[in-house]
């Protein structure tokens, strides 16, 4: 339970730097602040369902197996589940590739990435019996 906390807590301040910034960019440095920001706030998202999931007795191991399951459970509805297999999309075309194009695109996507993740974390903190 420890460790399933101590995701929340990163999870949880992770999605609030992404709220900071998302749909205030104007340069191109905020646009990488942004696309940073929604990187490392999906992981953090994704690893605290992993970890409640395996809590709950569900082994999964990658992002998307994650991402399902969420939906299988309840955690995410299948219209939440098809948006972050869509950041998922977003979030390995933003580490592994660097286009400019790509950067633009994925950026106007953050502030609908956001919301999705605040919504799957506010899920996963139900869950959890803690507040979002």
């Amino acid at each position: 339970m420890e460790r399933l906390t101590e995701r929340l807590l990163t999870a949880t301040r992770a999605v609030g730097t992404l709220g900071e910034i998302a749909g205030r960019v104007e340069t191109t440095i905020e646009r990488d602040a942004a696309i940073k920001r929604f990187e490392y706030s999906f992981e953090a998202v994704w690893h605290l369902a992993q970890q409640w999931l395996r809590d709950e007795g569900v082994l999964v191991g990658s992002p998307a197996a994650t991402i399902r399951a969420c939906v299988d459970v309840d955690v995410l509805s299948p219209a939440d589940g098809a948006l972050a297999l869509g950041m998922l999309k977003d979030r390995n075309a933003a580490v592994h590739v660097y286009l400019e194009p790509l950067a633009a695109a994925i950026a106007a996507r953050v502030p609908d990435h956001h919301s999705t993740l605040e919504r799957w974390l506010a899920a996963l903190s139900a869950r959890i019996g803690a507040p979002a």
